[in-house]
């Protein structure tokens, strides 16, 4: 054998562990670094993943909706934004001065949710408007709150305070119609609106309390007016009852009746005992019979 082949040989001997230990080296380096920026993106149920890439030189970029319970898989450089779709409650608890001035407390409730009902290209494009247009989850403070609540005190303020107990239903439908017109273009939709929990200030239910005691009065006295009015009314109608009744009877007594009643009460007196009478033909009015009694007692006139 030659020496130079023996040189190779322990050359070869000598880089060979090398090389090997250098390419595992590099091997693991490369696997950590991948693993460094890969990820599985899981999204909860009722919720949406908005998912875009995270690319290490360039701007982020939209990459798809994922509807939860569901994940990305293994994925390199990519981030999920998780917007929860599930109609929630909100509260506004709120003191809004009333038509006269009167503070008024309570609460306003909305249950508002976002549209994922359409199809999948409709469901994209919402849900990419709620992250990148109205703030993500937090869209109903950043965005619906204010539109919310202004609905409400401009209902109230239309009204006085103890009005607005009897007006809730009122109240509540005039807000949600504002609501679904104002956010006909927006990814959110109402599902209900009402107002609770009302509450006055001691000052103004009692300034009630007497105006009802007031307005309580005024209606007994005028509803005693009224009785009076229509008792002298049933008086009235009595008594002009009474009188055309009489003008009747007097327009019926014909100078003919009148002679006829006369003849039958002279029918009446044939059958007297014990007595006489004297008849002339006529009264003095030329109407009736004059009838004179000329038996009777002694010392009375005839």
């Amino acid at each position: 054998m030659s020496s130079g082949k023996i040189k190779f040989e322990e050359m070869a001997q000598r880089i060979g562990p090398a090389i090997g230990l250098t390419a595992l080296i590099v091997l693991l380096a490369v696997g950590g670094l991948s693993r460094l920026g890969c990820a599985n993106h899981h999204v909860t149920p009722g919720h949406f993943g908005y998912v875009k890439s995270k690319p290490l030189t360039q701007s982020a970029e939209f990459l798809e909706v994922i509807r939860g319970p569901g994940s990305t898989g293994w994925v390199w450089r990519q981030a999920v934004t998780e917007v929860d779709v599930r109609p929630k409650t909100y509260t506004s608890t709120m003191e809004v001065r009333d038509r006269q001035e009167n503070p008024v407390a309570f609460d306003a409730h909305a249950v508002v949710g976002i549209d994922v009902s359409g199809n999948a290209e409709s469901i994209e494009r919402n849900l990419r408007r709620v992250v990148e247009e109205f703030n993500a989850d937090d869209w109903y403070n950043s965005n619906v709150r204010r539109e919310f609540e202004l609905a409400f005190r401009v209902e109230v303020q239309k009204r006085e305070a103890f009005e607005i107990k009897d007006e809730v239903e009122a109240i509540s439908v005039s807000v949600k119609k504002k609501m679904d017109a104002a956010f006909a273009d927006k990814p959110f939709y109402f599902e209900s609106v009402n107002i609770g929990n009302i509450q006055y200030r001691d000052k103004i239910v009692q300034a009630v309390i007497k105006k009802k005691r007031r307005d309580y009065e005024v209606k007994k006295l005028q509803v005693t007016e009224q009785i009076e009015i229509a008792k002298r009314a049933v008086k009235q109608a009595e008594a002009d009852g009474v009188a055309d009744a009489n003008r009747q009877i007097a327009a019926t007594l014909s100078p003919m009746f009148v002679q006829w009643e006369a003849l039958d009460a002279m029918k009446g007196l044939i059958n007297s005992e014990n007595t006489s009478f004297v008849i002339a033909p006529l009264s003095p009015d030329g109407m009736s019979p004059v009838i004179m009694n000329i038996t009777g007692k002694k010392g009375e006139n005839q």
